[in-house]
């Protein structure tokens, strides 16, 4: 499921982002190969579910979409939470291409 959230102007994160539930591939240099739920996707970061042994500070080759692979660091982790910030925000149309990638992959 694919919902768009809007924050208010009190939330300290600038970007919109989107609640979805995906699978993507991700490479981390300590843990090899992961698969990696996505829980929250922005044009600056994701958030997953099932960190999977992702530690503060590690950085991870997050595969989006068949056209968008981003290098991120994991800023936060909570229970089997974490964040992971994109090293660049991608543009709109990656944005959008990982997006009609979860779609699809729903369909």
């Amino acid at each position: 499921m694919l919902q768009h959230v809007q924050h208010s102007k009190t939330d300290f994160r600038r970007d919109d982002r989107f609640q979805v539930n995906y699978y993507a591939a991700g490479e981390h240099g300590r843990l090899g190969r992961l698969i990696l739920k996505i829980v929250d996707l922005s044009s600056t970061g994701v958030m997953i579910d099932g960190k999977a042994g992702i530690e503060r500070g590690d950085k991870i080759l997050l595969r989006l979409s068949d056209a968008t692979n981003v290098e991120a660091l994991c800023i936060w982790t909570w229970h089997q939470h974490a964040g992971l910030q994109f090293d660049q925000a991608i543009s709109s149309s990656e944005l959008m291409s990982a997006l009609d990638a979860i779609i699809s992959d729903k369909m």
